[in-house]
């Protein structure tokens, strides 16, 4: 809700640096301490549920509940479909690429709806990031771009949601495109790997 929260926000995100070995523990190279001094309220946080429809974000809904299995139905019924059927109208099923999660999307209850909403499954691998698009690319585009047009001042969760999602459904269908024909030169980069880490990671 704050610049110097949001600047906190991005340190946590760091997985890992290259760094030399005469750089040693510098503290640019360090996460944030867990002691309570080095921590700041960020302001809550938000579940979204994003969707695609060709080269243009169609779908940006906050998830008001805890994400399960009921609630991954009732996206399939109330939001996903109704967009299928705004964005690719006339067809008597659909298709769709989505996550392995095992508490919604994989759930008894996500697959019961999607069969009754007549949604069709492009499956991908476990714990294959590599190969979806909102992972490998279009998440931390949306972040970046929010970043850069972040306020200087003190912003409330719901000026925050408001401004994030005008910045999703803007994207750059250049950067989209740019994202899915991303997802063959992975899947060679995979097969050659044999299944193990590729070097677009």
């Amino acid at each position: 809700t704050t610049a110097a929260s949001r600047d906190y926000l991005a340190k946590q995100k760091t997985r890992g640096s290259w760094r030399k070995r005469s750089e040693g523990l510098k503290p640019e190279h360090v996460k944030p301490s867990k002691q309570a001094k080095h921590r700041r309220n960020t302001g809550g946080r938000v579940s979204v549920l994003a969707g695609v429809t060709g080269h243009k974000v169609t779908v940006w809904e906050y998830l008001q509940k805890r994400w399960n299995g009921t609630v991954a139905a009732e996206c399939y019924k109330k939001v996903i479909k109704k967009a299928l059927n705004k964005h690719r109208p006339g067809k008597a099923r659909h298709k769709i690429m989505e996550d392995n999660d095992p508490t919604g999307y994989k759930s008894s209850k996500a697959i019961k709806e999607k069969k009754a909403c007549k949604i069709d499954v492009v499956s991908l691998p476990k714990y294959s990031m590599d190969l979806n698009p909102w992972d490998f690319s279009l998440f931390k585009n949306i972040e970046d771009r929010a970043a850069e047009c972040a306020p200087k001042g003190k912003e409330t969760v719901g000026e925050f949601k408001k401004r994030l999602r005008l910045v999703a459904l803007r994207t750059p269908a250049k950067d989209i495109k740019e994202a899915f024909d991303n997802i063959k030169p992975r899947c060679s980069a995979i097969i050659e790997a044999k299944g193990r880490d590729i070097h677009m990671d």
